[in-house]
């Protein structure tokens, strides 16, 4: 597993063994226990050399912060499977690749494999499943019927997720109050508020931050350039921007948190912003996740998916009420602030906050 951590840094001191790890379709073989014996010393020297430049390349210790967010492969449970559901499906679905996606999911006693994803096959971090895995985050939210509560009717799936992540993630890094619903607070800095909706203020933020400042389809080029420019101001796009793409002189940029970003060659600024913030929140999203896990009654909620920045957990009807409770809380990092957090059916969509 160090393996992973040294390859964040780009340490490739350890890589010349690999072939000799490789053969074995597993992550959990130790180097030492399958090196011939006259390489072991060398190993334990390079081993040595690779732990002192983690630790003069990790000024972060973001080290931690990435084996602490990494615990959600071992805390997750295997997904009940409807399967008068999934064969339908399958039988209906004419498009290839989603019909490869549900076969994933093929169930073993009731249950679909446990979802294991990579947090470093990305530049990122921004998860993938590992190979293998039944993919849950390619899978279309139509196909969701698949899954049952393992209770059946005395369980739900929900899904636990953040609002407005990425935007609200922003303000924060900045030291910008967030007081409530970020688009609305947009949406009330416009003189002409009453004649448009939210709907056009989250797209508005879309382009700000992920793309370009190009016109809003639906409005005139005057009134989209005032709403850009009005999300553009209330985002400080400038300031966020400066650290993004600041390296401090090392050979990668990082995130929020530390985590080093491979795209210090990268020029487009909504390129750099997109990485620094979909890193960061990545990282607070699974600091979360594995903080709810630790208070939740694992007897009555398995925690079964990460998708993003939302868990679903397949949860008993007697503990629902209880999980609210615990949710209406929000995330409170250290560093950031309260985070407010939503309570949807997994399956429908359907609000269970208000």
């Amino acid at each position: 597993m160090r393996n992973e951590e040294f390859k964040l840094f780009n340490i490739e001191t350890l890589s010349k063994y690999d072939k000799f790890t490789s053969m074995f379709n597993t992550e959990n073989v130790s180097v030492k226990n399958v090196l011939p014996n006259h390489l072991i010393s060398r190993y334990e020297d390079d081993l040595n050399e690779a732990e002192s430049l983690l630790k003069q390349a990790d000024k972060q210790n973001y080290i931690n912060v990435f084996c602490s967010n990494r615990k959600i492969n071992s805390r997750l449970f295997s997904a009940k499977i409807d399967a008068l559901a999934y064969r339908a499906f399958l039988e209906i679905e004419k498009n290839e690749a989603i019909r490869k996606n549900l076969k994933s999911f093929k169930a073993y006693n009731g249950f679909c494999n446990k979802v294991s994803y990579n947090l470093t096959g990305t530049s990122t971090g921004r998860l993938i499943v590992k190979k293998g895995s039944p993919n849950i985050l390619t899978l279309p939210n139509r196909c969701r019927k698949i899954f049952e509560s393992r209770w059946s009717s005395n369980g739900m799936l929900l899904s636990i997720d953040f609002k407005n992540l990425e935007p609200r993630l922003i303000r924060k890094i900045l030291n910008q109050k967030v007081e409530g619903d970020i688009y609305e607070e947009i949406l009330n800095k416009i003189e002409f508020k009453k004649e448009i909706d939210r709907s056009l203020i989250k797209r508005a933020t879309i382009s700000v931050l992920y793309g370009k400042m190009t016109p809003i389809e639906g409005l005139s080029k005057d009134r989209s350039d005032v709403i850009l420019q009005k999300t553009k101001e209330y985002f400080n796009i400038d300031s966020i921007l400066s650290i993004a793409e600041n390296s401090n002189g090392e050979e990668y940029r990082k995130n929020y948190f530390g985590r080093p970003l491979k795209n210090i060659d990268e020029l487009k600024q909504n390129k750099i912003i997109n990485n620094f913030i979909q890193s960061s929140a990545v990282d607070i999203s699974l600091m979360y996740f594995n903080e709810l896990i630790d208070k939740i009654n694992i007897e009555l909620s398995k925690p079964v998916f990460a998708i993003h920045d939302a868990l679903v957990i397949d949860v008993h009807k007697d503990y629902i009420e209880e999980l609210k409770n615990v949710i209406r809380s929000g995330y409170e990092n250290k560093k950031l602030g309260n985070f407010p957090i939503d309570m949807t059916n997994f399956t429908t969509g359907d609000k269970l906050i208000d």
